[in-house]
């Protein structure tokens, strides 16, 4: 569980990509906020407190794309430039997994 913001020019790229990502989840099912184009209205959607899958048309942000990513996103999203092939990670370090724990 976690959250991941993808954006692109290419609306068409959002949605593949966010389904890919669905995908690779089976066979467990994303049960969290899914909204593969968020319209830039709800921009602040971003900021919520649960774990999402939203991508966002980044030819919407092309002014304040960097000025958004620097002030607007929260530290634990991990966001995706799909133009560029750039990703941004979490400063804050994953939780281990818990150990393994033997059957008797």
């Amino acid at each position: 569980e976690g959250k991941i913001l993808l954006y692109s020019t290419q609306t068409s790229l959002l949605t593949v990509i966010a389904e890919a990502i669905l995908a690779l989840v089976f066979p467990f099912r994303w049960e969290h906020v899914y909204i593969p184009v968020l319209p830039l209205q709800l921009i602040e959607f971003v900021n919520a407190p649960t774990p999402f899958i939203m991508g966002v048309n980044s030819y919407s942000l092309r002014q304040r794309r960097e000025s958004f990513l620097a002030a607007s996103c929260p530290e634990d999203v991990v966001v995706v430039n799909l133009d560029e092939n750039k990703l941004r990670l979490p400063t804050r370090p994953l939780q281990p997994l818990p150990p393994r724990q033997h059957r008797k």
